[in-house]
This record gives C-alpha cells, structure tokens and sequence, in this order.
C-alpha cells in the first residue's frame, strides 16, 4: 500500500522528530524539530511526497503540496546599557545611551513585535524625566536612547550627576529586568560670566 511522508527538504534545517503518523482518514503529520542551523526568524519550506507501490508492485512516487514555516524570534530577558557621553554641558547637553537585547540563550535577535523600551534619567540634584528610545536592531538587538537635558539642570555652584534607569516590556507579557547605573553620566557645573562694569576695549585714534 501507499505511505505518506513528510519531510523537510535537504536545503532547510528541520529534521523529523518521529515519523509521519496518519491522523484521520487520509490526512497525515509529522513533528519537525532541531532547527539548530537556523537562525530565529528565518523560514522555508516543508514538503509532503506519497510513497509505496501500485496492485502490480510497481514503485509509487509523488510529490505533494508544502507548508511554509519559519523560526519564531525569542522574547529579550536580558540587557546592557552604556553611555555614550561621559559628561553633558549646559551648552551641550545631548544625552545619548546605547543599550542591546539578548534572548535566553544569548541571542541578539529578539522579538520585537509589542516591545516598548524607555529611559529614565534623574539629576542628583532633584529634576527627573524619561523618554523612548529606538527599537532594537533586526539581528544585533543594539538601540540608542537620546535626549536633551534641559539648561536649568546645571548648577552653577556645583557639578552633578544623572542616574540612568533602562527598561523594556513587551504589551502581550514579558518585561526585561530594569538596568540602572547610578551616576553613570556627569553634568558639569555651568559657568558664570560676570556683567563687565565698562566695555574691555579702549579705542585709540
């Protein structure tokens, strides 16, 4: 009689995790496993052929239809953070903080659909804000939070410091452990420029 198999083909990365198996009538499944060779994300094809031999034992061989399939991206669990910045002036005060994803098993490549990121930043001196940073790379899972402090978070008397706080969660469930770096970015003191009491040029014709 006819036998069914279904199988991956030898270009793709799927093997079988046991045999076909017919599960009513004429329909058949098998369980593909151990995509190891692919990375998430990717996808292709699996194929079906009909096999085995006619009333006169003459060999039977026919391919069937294909299902597509693809690697499913594991939600992040983890990430690092860094600044770009050391220290921000009242004249040039873009904050910018770069941050990367990883997956369980290391991997860069996370899901990204439903994933919200945001920093949080706080001056030691008091003032808070936050803001939403880029999405993460397709593969390296790298993003970049930037923002502008405000002038009046300067002092004039003294330096200070801002406390960076990172997060990210995904709407349908999930949320990476908050990053903070305490003092991880410097706001240098602002200068003062005294009024002149007389113009610092003397003119002589």
């Amino acid at each position: 009689g006819a036998r069914v198999d279904v199988y991956a083909p030898a270009a793709h990365p799927g093997s079988l995790v046991a045999g076909s198996q017919a599960t009513s009538g004429a329909d058949h499944s098998a369980s593909f496993g151990f995509f190891d060779g692919a990375t998430p994300g990717a996808s292709g094809a699996i194929r079906a052929a009909l096999s085995g031999f006619d009333g006169t034992g003459a060999a039977l061989s026919v391919s069937g239809g294909s299902g597509a399939y693809s690697v499913a991206r594991n939600k992040a669990v983890s990430a690092r953070i860094w600044p770009r910045t050391a220290t921000l002036h009242r004249d040039s005060a873009s904050l910018r903080v770069g941050y990367q994803l990883r997956d369980e098993a290391g991997r860069t490549n996370v899901h990204r659909s439903g994933l919200a990121v945001s920093l949080a930043y706080a001056s030691s001196a008091g003032p808070a804000a936050s803001v939403a940073c880029s999405a993460p790379g397709e593969t390296t899972g790298f993003g970049e939070c930037s923002a502008t402090v405000p002038p009046s978070w300067f002092s004039t008397s003294e330096a200070h410091s801002l406390d960076l706080t990172f997060t990210a969660s995904y709407s349908s469930g999930g949320v990476v452990p908050a990053v903070s770096l305490p003092g991880a970015v410097g706001l240098a003191q602002a200068p003062v420029h005294p009024s002149l009491a007389a113009a610092g040029i003397r003119m002589v014709a």
